[in-house]
């Protein structure tokens, strides 16, 4: 029993006497602290940091070779402290408060940051040092001295330019021509459409310099691939991969060659468009000498339209709009584009035989002019221009024939309907003359009164 109780009394005896020694705090130091990986031309941060207990102000001489380093600014890291600086070649002397001693220093502590710019004209292997000396601090009852610190580092070589690549493959094709560093451009062989992406392998001539690669996702049809290679300096050199992705063997195109939208630099459709709708009259005044006409493809993957332009003549001017589907069919919107004459103080009349400021001889099918026309009928053949999606628009192409058949319906429904309007109204005065004819030809009865 006694020996079992003798450890415990050990025990007790050492706690009573640790609790009776006085309890000392750590004493303050200061450290220094930049970047490692340091080049000629680059700027040195240094950081100086400062540990302790109950410190509220610290003071010290930042010293450094000016021929090889520039002094350039000094920032405060600690909340609540302020920092007098003064600067001369070769040392910045630092005073630091408390100010409102509500941030004592009582853990490792970030003070201050000072900026320096490394000289261009230093070798690789240069040391470069910073030395923080004379160092005090203070709680507020006693000083202290803390040991002086110290930053140093040797330059690196200059940051690489090279932003090449060594080698550069795909693993399901290959690349023409064959690769070398300096050429940024190929052209790699189609890949079927199972390929959805190629699986590059590629080397960075230097092993600082980094590579990111787009475009990788491939789609149906023409790809580009972009290999960004940037050096260690940030010298970029971008390497460019087209390669087209075949089409699914069991793909079925579509053969939907409607527009969903017809758009005119100035004049309204008349009627409003629909893509079931394939004729249209815009009426434009006089002052507007030229039109553009373009379109959207109903379908996303289909080439549509071409953007196309007219200049007007007076009078009726027909512009055919061929849009192409998916599948190589087409299918032609035709514009009938009314340009109105010149206003000179009267309501312009059409008479009949009149089309486009000309007269033609009476009512006949054959026009004096042929309205201008930017395509051919829906009868014509596509050429391959307009399988790219536009529409010819050379109109000495087409037939007497032709441009017989698209005398405007428009003109010559104005030319009888004037007409039938002029007999009409010869009608109607004939009649009324004789009326009045009858009335005056009657015999007068006179009465008298006696």
């Amino acid at each position: 029993m006694k020996k079992a109780l003798l450890p415990l009394l050990c025990a007790l005896l050492v706690s009573l006497l640790l609790s009776c020694l006085p309890i000392f705090a750590a004493s303050p130091a200061v450290t220094l602290a930049g970047s490692s990986a340091l080049r000629a031309g680059d700027t040195l941060t240094v950081t100086l940091s400062l540990s302790g207990t109950g410190l509220c102000a610290m003071e010290g001489e930042i010293t450094y070779d000016p021929a090889k380093l520039t002094y350039q600014s000094c920032s405060v890291l600690a909340g609540g402290w302020s920092f007098d600086e003064d600067a001369s070649s070769g040392s910045v002397r630092l005073l630091g408060i408390d100010d409102k001693m509500t941030a004592p220093i009582n853990a490792p502590t970030r003070m201050v940051s000072l900026t320096f710019r490394v000289s261009a004209d230093l070798a690789p292997g240069t040391s470069v040092k910073v030395t923080a000396s004379e160092l005090s601090a203070t709680d507020g009852e006693g000083d202290f001295y803390p040991d002086s610190a110290v930053y140093q580092t040797a330059l690196l070589p200059p940051r690489s330019s090279d932003a090449s690549l060594s080698s550069l493959s795909a693993a399901q094709t290959s690349l023409t021509p064959a690769f070398a560093p300096d050429v940024t451009e190929y052209t790699a062989v189609p890949v079927p459409f199972a390929v959805s992406a190629l699986s590059l392998t590629y080397q960075t001539s230097d092993d600082g310099a980094e590579v990111s690669v787009s475009g990788n996702e491939l789609t149906v049809g023409e790809n580009e691939i972009l290999l960004t290679v940037t050096a260690e300096d940030g010298s970029k050199r971008v390497y460019r991969i087209r390669v087209e992705r075949e089409q699914d063997p069991n793909y079925q195109p579509s053969s939907d060659a409607t527009l969903k939208e017809l758009s005119l630099s100035v004049g309204t459709l008349s009627p409003a468009f629909s893509p079931a709708t394939q004729a249209y009259l815009v009426t434009l005044p006089f002052e507007v000498e030229q039109i553009t006409v373009s379109g959207a493809p109903s379908d996303p993957k289909a080439p549509g339209c071409k953007v196309q332009s007219l200049p007007l003549a007076v009078g009726v001017n027909i512009m055919y709009v061929v849009s192409l589907a998916e599948d190589g069919s087409n299918c032609t919107y035709t514009l009938y584009l009314l340009r109105m004459p010149a206003f000179e103080g009267t309501p312009p009349t059409v008479l009949p035989g009149q089309i486009g400021g000309e007269e033609t001889s009476g009512d006949t099918d054959e026009p004096s002019t042929t309205p201008p026309s930017t395509s051919r009928p829906d009868s014509a053949p596509v050429t391959e221009d307009e399988s790219q999606g536009g529409a010819l628009t050379d109109p000495s192409e087409t037939t007497p024939t032709d441009q017989t058949k698209r005398q405007p319906l428009l003109a010559r429904l104005t030319e009888k309907s004037v007409l039938i309007a002029l007999l009409i109204t010869a009608a109607v005065m004939l009649g009324i003359g004789l009326v009045i004819g009858i009335l005056l030809a009657r015999p007068k009865r006179y009465s008298y009164r006696r």
